[in-house]
């Protein structure tokens, strides 16, 4: 009855394991809702009207920031977006490593730079904070420019006829190849501690019963 018990509960704990893993990791990856102010100005006296702008990095149809980081080995998009009204007709989207100060996007030596025009409007992503009026510029950062775990930035500069009409910035963090929750971790020690009990058991029996 007891090594009944025992299979019966290690099969569920496996089965709990198999069921929720690939759900607890989609939670990893959730996507942010709402927007994002990311601009400098505030519509204070002194920084002019709010700005209109947003950038996002986008992995695998995810928008990355510090809660929810993307993944070494693949590539991102910065994706900019801003009011079609503005007639912006380019970006130049600026690619910050850890450590290097925003004022120095434009001028620091690690600083990768990567420029989009009209051929990389595409819609925008969903539940990334973009308005239904923004167009969307996206400009592929492949994997090669994320090397290590850290935290990275994009700046945006959107132009309209190569003169600056707004910028936005956003902060994400690539994590490592593959982010494990916590809880996943437990349920599969969880199963481990549960088979082990029912192969000592099971050992233990065939003992008795060679006596």
């Amino acid at each position: 009855m007891m090594k009944s018990k025992l299979y019966a509960g290690a099969m569920l704990t496996i089965a709990a394991v198999l069921i929720l893993g690939p759900v607890l990791v989609e939670q990893a990856y959730a996507k942010p809702n709402g927007p994002n102010n990311n601009g400098p100005g505030n519509g204070g006296p002194d920084q002019g009207p709010p700005i209109n702008a947003k950038v996002r990095a986008i992995q695998n149809g995810n928008s990355l920031d510090e809660d929810n980081p993307g993944v070494l080995g693949q590539d991102i998009w910065c994706v900019g977006g801003i009011d079609g009204d503005s007639e912006a007709n380019d970006i130049h989207c600026y690619l910050l490593p850890e450590g290097v100060p925003t004022p120095d996007y434009n001028t620091h030596p690690d600083v990768i730079k990567r420029d989009g025009d009209a051929s990389n409007i595409a819609p925008c992503p969903e539940d990334a904070g973009f308005q239904s009026s923004d167009i969307c510029f996206w400009v592929l950062f492949p994997a090669t420019d994320f090397p290590t775990v850290g935290h990275y930035r994009f700046v945006a500069e959107f132009t309209k006829d190569g003169n600056i009409i707004d910028i936005a910035g956003a902060d994400f963090r690539n994590h490592s190849f593959m982010v494990v929750p916590e809880l996943l971790l437990g349920s599969i020690g969880l199963a481990g501690s549960m088979l082990g009990t029912f192969y000592l058991y099971r050992k233990r029996s065939t003992k008795v019963k060679e006596q």
